[in-house]
């Protein structure tokens, strides 16, 4: 029993909490959303006893019982990639993302079915319900946020901190929810004192493109990443854009970057994907 599920997964279902998330409890990414839509709610409000059933029947990916289709490893697991009415535009942009990192055999093509799931694990920084994201601030997803990255917090759990890739795919919600409420992402990722490991995140720097930077008046408030080591990042498009953090220990990488989608339909381009291959590789080993 259990030899499925790292200890501090356990641990985290100690204490009930609302919503934890879907994916690979064990995988080296950890993806970190806005939040889950209203048609996943069924999924969201069943997720914590979802997961303390699968931990105490041990069970993985491969096991899920034929029929149901909830599970938080892997859920709605009858949708396809890049197939309109049989598909999640946002799961489509998490696909190309993952596939980055797979050997060619393992790629999921047009028209098969997710796999991203067994490679990384995604929770979302609002536990509040939303048909779509809106431009505009929503009390209820403030108070979510609020608690969840307070210091009793769910995503202050080791559980979450101890992914070596963090990618925040959140976009705006860092301006409307974040920054706005005096927050900062390397407020509440880090593992604090008296934890296993000490560890704090410093800030890079932006990775935009060229003719993007050249159109900005104050420069002086523009932090660039260094991107020699890169091979392509002028080939993002306008709007894509990629914050960078490290860990003191190097053990880890954050990455605030746009949501999975380009105005909410719209794959990125294939140089904003390749550019966060390339910055997380050497994490992921």
């Amino acid at each position: 029993m259990y030899d499925n599920y790292p200890q501090s997964f356990l641990d985290l279902l100690k204490s009930e909490h609302d919503y934890i998330g879907q994916g690979n409890p064990n995988a080296k990414i950890l993806i970190i959303g806005k939040e889950c839509s209203e048609s996943e709610k069924e999924m969201t409000d069943n997720n914590f006893n979802d997961w303390k059933k699968n931990c105490a029947e041990d069970t993985t990916i491969d096991t899920i019982p034929n029929g149901i289709t909830l599970n938080p490893l892997n859920p709605f697991n009858f949708l396809r990639y890049q197939v309109r009415g049989n598909n999640s535009p946002t799961w489509d942009g998490y696909q190309t993302m993952i596939n980055m990192f797979l050997p060619e055999e393992q790629k999921v093509k047009k028209g098969e079915v997710y796999n991203f799931w067994r490679y990384c694990f995604i929770t979302e920084l609002s536990a509040y319900n939303l048909d779509k994201s809106y431009n505009k601030r929503f009390d209820e997803t403030a108070n979510s946020i609020e608690q969840r990255i307070s210091e009793q917090g769910i995503l202050r759990h080791d559980f979450f901190q101890q992914f070596p890739i963090i990618i925040f795919a959140i976009h705006r919600y860092h301006d409307y929810y974040l920054s706005k409420d005096g927050h900062k992402i390397t407020d509440f990722m880090g593992i604090r004192k008296g934890t296993q490991e000490d560890f704090y995140y410093t800030y890079d720097g932006m990775l935009i493109p060229d003719k993007v930077y050249a159109s900005y008046e104050d420069k002086s408030s523009i932090l660039r990443y260094n991107s020699n080591s890169l091979s392509n990042p002028n080939g993002m498009k306008k709007g894509e854009f990629i914050n960078v953090h490290h860990s003191s220990n190097g053990k880890h990488i954050i990455l605030h970057t746009n949501h999975s989608l380009r105005n909410g339909s719209t794959l990125h381009s294939n140089a904003y994907y390749t550019t966060i291959y390339e910055l997380c590789r050497d994490f992921i080993r």
